[in-house]
């Protein structure tokens, strides 16, 4: 199985990268950041793992889609304003047999995706790991080994057993969901509250629960994320959402979330695809998403502020 992975040498990107890599399998960087691609070509992928260990891997990267062979698989972890554009380019090594499998935070991925290559070759899914970029080509795992994947439009296929085994394989707790749809939408209900929670105030994971003003924000995030999911018929449960999430905060000791992380590089956001995907979401089902449009206000008045300078 030949894998491309869109945006290889981000923070996602390189940890996925980086297992399949040392699980044997056949794994392309494909990115536009050239600098990140000179170091993985010239030094290998530095990959700092969950256990503390550097492994240094000669993975191989490219900016050039023509470079790159056909994918039997296309993983993509670029951020969602980049999704279109990403595809585009890497139109030489998506074929006729492609499973593109997106790994993306947020919701409004799948139209995009579909958009190029359509919803009948489109798997979904979450990743509850996480990833640091300590440097260009250095990246580091963090957060858990929980995901969930499935087809997006159509019935679940041995395709998609198949990826699923293999991330189980690289050391994942993979499941296969005949409901991804609902599996988004859990994880989706986190970022809303945890990323501006802890981007705006500048806070670590574990900083925010200490502060009763911003549990009460996430409160009203969640609130209004519940509601719009509950209108579009998804059925996530309020009580056990606010307490997963405070407790997984309360447990993150000095995480820093991805926003949080674009804030310090100075990189735009993916709002739009987090808190802007409930309030796009509530204003066709009528729900007023008062929350979540603040949050929206506020993350784009910030890097619009440090992206014009």
């Amino acid at each position: 199985m030949k894998i491309a992975i869109l945006g290889g040498t981000g923070a996602m990107g390189g940890v996925y990268g980086a297992k399949l890599f040392l699980g044997g399998y056949d794994v392309t960087l494909y990115d536009t950041n050239q600098t990140a691609i000179d170091h993985v070509n010239a030094q290998g992928l530095q990959f700092l793992d969950r256990d503390g260990q550097t492994h240094a891997l000669k993975i191989k990267a490219t900016a050039n889609a023509h470079a790159v062979e056909p994918a039997d698989v296309v993983i993509v972890f670029v951020k969602g304003m980049y999704t279109k554009a990403a595809l585009e380019g890497a139109g030489p090594f998506i074929q006729a047999h492609t499973r593109v499998l997106s790994l993306q935070n947020g919701w409004g991925h799948a139209e995009v995706i579909g958009g190029v290559v359509g919803t009948e070759r489109l798997a979904s899914g979450v990743t509850y790991a996480s990833g640091v970029v300590l440097g260009p080509g250095h990246v580091k795992q963090v957060g858990g080994l929980d995901m969930f994947l499935g087809n997006f439009a159509r019935p679940n296929d041995e395709v998609v057993a198949e990826l699923g085994q293999m991330f189980k394989n690289i050391g994942f707790n993979a499941v296969v969901s005949d409901n991804v749809v609902f599996e988004i939408w859990k994880k989706l209900s986190l970022n809303v509250c945890t990323l501006p929670a802890t981007a705006i105030p500048r806070l670590t994971a574990d900083q925010v629960p200490t502060h009763e003003g911003l549990v009460e924000l996430m409160r009203g995030i969640l609130g209004e994320t519940v509601a719009v999911a509950h209108a579009n018929g998804i059925g996530l449960d309020y009580e056990e959402r606010i307490n997963y999430i405070v407790n997984l905060l309360k447990n993150a000791k000095g995480g820093r979330s991805s926003m949080l992380q674009d804030f310090e590089a100075k990189r735009a956001t993916e709002i739009d695809f987090i808190n802007g995907a409930i309030v796009r979401a509530g204003a066709k089902a009528g729900i007023p998403t008062p929350y979540n449009h603040a949050m929206v206000c506020l993350v784009k008045a910030i890097q619009d502020d440090y992206l014009r300078a």
